[in-house]
């Protein structure tokens, strides 16, 4: 069926998003420029972006042939071309992503520099599974910086039969206008995953997700900071763990974002919302625009990306 369309070479028929362009990108320091002068207006915001990059971002789409990391570039080329110099909310400043592995995640900090024209760190945490999966955050240093003990480790929420460990991890991150935001970042298990030799259920899949609430609860400072989950759920709205996340969060979007390849109509009638940026329900921020989702650029999801205004006097 059109949805479940996994040939890379249907990246040519598709949409055809902005980044797969000859490149475009401004100097370096022609963009510094450009938004220094625009970081007036973005006092108080900051850009966050989801993403499940699939295997690494190594392929070209989603046959496993040759090694390219075509799909982790054109995720770079996403980066750069959101929010461009002169728009009304800032550039993409930190990233959840899922499925890399430590040498994945060296490769994705690198196009990242390479696209934008700027720095990025990243931190990543392996999930087991032959060191192929993991989690990486990353952060544009001209945008923020990580917080002082920031550092908020990981948690394991759950465990398959195959060796791979359901983890969330987090960081706290803080502007050049000094607001503080929490971000967390991982993936709920799948669908097909095995526990103690059976499918898991949707119950099953609620609890990982009051684990990871809990875990939050746990780890914000006092007074909290706000918090944020970028996160493949893998769970459709009014779901069990959908239901659990949107007790304490929000997200408004009702974008599918799977079966990525699978065209704008195919996607938007047949396809899942699996990808949410979750924001936590709280007076002092919220959603000023998005969440979006991205153009494909290879993965089996689509990337969200939101901005966050964080509100005086909260």
């Amino acid at each position: 069926m059109l949805w479940n369309v996994a040939d890379p070479g249907v990246l040519r028929h598709l949409e055809v998003p902005a980044f797969e362009e000859k490149s475009q990108r401004t100097e370096p320091d022609r963009q510094a420029l450009a938004e220094r002068e625009g970081s007036e207006t973005h006092a108080r915001m900051i850009t966050v972006c989801q993403c499940n990059i699939y295997d690494g971002g190594r392929w070209s789409g989603l046959k496993r042939k040759e090694v390219t990391y075509q799909t982790a570039r054109r995720f770079a080329r996403f980066v750069r071309s959101t929010n461009r110099p002169g728009s009304k909310y800032p550039p993409i400043a930190v990233i959840g992503m899922q499925e890399l592995s430590e040498t994945d995640s060296e490769k994705m900090e690198s196009f990242l520099r390479e696209e934008t024209g700027v720095d990025w760190q990243s931190a990543h945490t392996s999930q087991g599974v032959r060191d192929k999966s993991g989690i990486g955050i990353f952060w544009r240093t001209d945008l923020v910086e990580p917080a002082v003990g920031g550092d908020l480790g990981d948690v394991v929420v759950g465990e398959l039969d195959n060796g791979y460990v359901i983890k969330f991890a987090g960081r706290v991150f803080r502007t050049p206008s000094g607001e503080r935001l929490a971000l967390f970042t991982g993936k709920l298990a799948w669908e097909d995953a095995v526990v103690a030799g059976k499918r898991i259920t949707g119950e099953e899949r609620r609890m990982q997700a009051r684990r990871l609430r809990s875990w939050i609860r746990e780890k914000l400072g006092e007074p909290p900071d706000v918090a944020v989950v970028t996160t493949d759920l893998n769970a459709r709205p009014n779901s069990p763990a959908w239901r659990e996340m949107n007790t304490e969060y929000t997200d408004p979007s009702r974008q599918h974002t799977h079966n990525s390849l699978a065209g704008r109509f195919a996607l938007n009638v047949f396809g899942k919302r699996l990808d949410y940026i979750w924001l936590q329900r709280t007076r002092r921020a919220g959603f000023v625009d998005g969440p979006h989702r991205s153009p494909p650029f290879g993965s089996d999801h689509r990337a969200v990306y939101a901005t966050i205004q964080f509100y005086e006097g909260e």
